[in-house]
């Protein structure tokens, strides 16, 4: 359902072409995504723990199918904006019931059951699934004769055989038969407010960040670099995406915290200049190398944003804590984007992204150095009799 999310980035364009419409309509179509994902988080993300995992699942896949038929039957663009919302709707009910469900079908499993390798699964699961949806359509989309049908056209046969496979699995919910009154997921800020507001703007700087170039990178390619090809297209999200779901795991996981920190206040500055001298200076390759460094970058700012976030709450209210963290990180993925595309209609797309990767610059430092003075306050918080006693 994550790469089904992403597979219209490399189409966008000929969707723009078809239909006439501008920049700043098609950031709209690309950020109503989000506005889907938060309503289901907050409306329906907990349901799975009342309902159980698989129904959830089910009403995750019906809601992404109608995605796929208005993308196929009403290409226009009201319903391409309800086919994002319906797609984010999807999204957001499946991705915290799977992510439960995939650490309770590894604790049954598994003779030393591992929350952590469970959270890294799911996470790469996103990730990965992110990178795929734009080299399916782009691949697709570069060798079919009807590119804005046929990856919708393969999606349908897959989400249909996803369907079959949900009355094959186990539930591991059990299902009380009390009545349990309803309520939408509670949201909050724990401890203080200037430390947990500091994790929220990580989080939403780097959704911010991969965000513009899932939005614009085909048009980015064509109006700055003159490339048209539906393969690249494709393929310079799905590096960036690939690079995010990597570099935390692999290169920053065994780095203290603090060095986490440094690696993003580093990297996603230089990510951001390669982007801004690529698109004034036309160069392809360079754009590539800024889409990998800036979404290596924005995926370990993530996780240490979100980590941030978890270590403020208490235990009780955490889940709360998180949702209201994820809701920030989706208006980080939108509400930059839509500015973005507003910018577009007065001013030239180099003047644009020279903007935002100043402005998202000035944003990762803030964000950053404060999580840095955060991470030293917690620190000091858990062995304050040690400190007074000098043991």
């Amino acid at each position: 359902m994550v790469s089904f999310s992403a597979l219209p980035t490399p189409l966008y364009v000929l969707y723009q072409r078809q239909e006439g419409f501008s920049a700043s309509v098609l950031t709209w179509i690309f950020a109503v995504y989000a506005v889907g994902v938060a309503a289901a988080l907050f409306l329906a993300g907990h349901l799975s723990d009342l309902v159980g995992r698989v129904p959830m699942l089910r009403w995750a896949l019906l809601s992404e199918v109608a995605a796929t038929i208005l993308f196929l039957v009403w290409p226009q663009v009201p319903g391409l904006l309800l086919a994002r919302v319906l797609t984010g709707l999807g999204v957001g009910i499946a991705t915290p019931t799977a992510t439960a469900y995939i650490a309770e079908l590894h604790a049954r499993c598994s003779r030393r059951p591992d929350p952590g390798k469970a959270a890294t699964i799911s996470s790469l699961v996103n990730m990965g699934g992110f990178a795929l949806g734009p080299l399916v359509s782009g691949t697709l989309g570069q060798l079919a004769s009807r590119p804005l049908v046929l990856p919708f056209v393969v999606y349908l046969v897959l989400f249909a055989a996803v369907a079959v496979g949900t009355y094959f699995v186990p539930e591991t919910v059990t299902r009380s038969d009390r009545r349990v009154r309803y309520a939408p997921q509670r949201l909050s800020v724990p401890g203080d407010p200037a430390q947990f507001a500091a994790a929220c703007l990580g989080a939403a700087v780097a959704f911010a960040t991969n965000g513009l170039m899932m939005a614009l990178i085909p048009t980015i390619l064509e109006e700055a670099m003159g490339w048209t090809s539906r393969l690249a297209a494709g393929v310079v999200p799905a590096a960036a995406c690939v690079s995010a779901a990597l570099v935390p795991p692999l290169v920053t996981a065994r780095a203290l915290p603090r060095h986490q920190v440094w690696t993003t206040l580093i990297g996603t500055p230089a990510g951001l200049a390669l982007l801004a001298y690529s698109v004034a200076s036309g160069e392809p390759r360079i754009f590539l190398t800024a889409g990998i460094v800036a979404g290596g970058a924005a995926g370990v700012l993530f996780r240490v944003s979100m980590a941030t976030a978890a270590r403020l709450a208490p235990i009780e209210r955490r889940g709360e804590a998180m949702a209201t963290a994820f809701l920030a990180a989706y208006c980080g993925l939108s509400v930059p984007v839509l500015l973005v595309g507003f910018a577009l209609e007065s001013a030239s797309l180099a003047t644009v992204i020279v903007g935002f990767a100043v402005l998202a610059t000035v944003a990762v430092v803030s964000a950053g150095t404060a999580i840095l003075r955060t991470q030293s306050a917690l620190s000091g918080r858990q062995c304050p009799r040690n400190v007074a006693t000098g043991s």
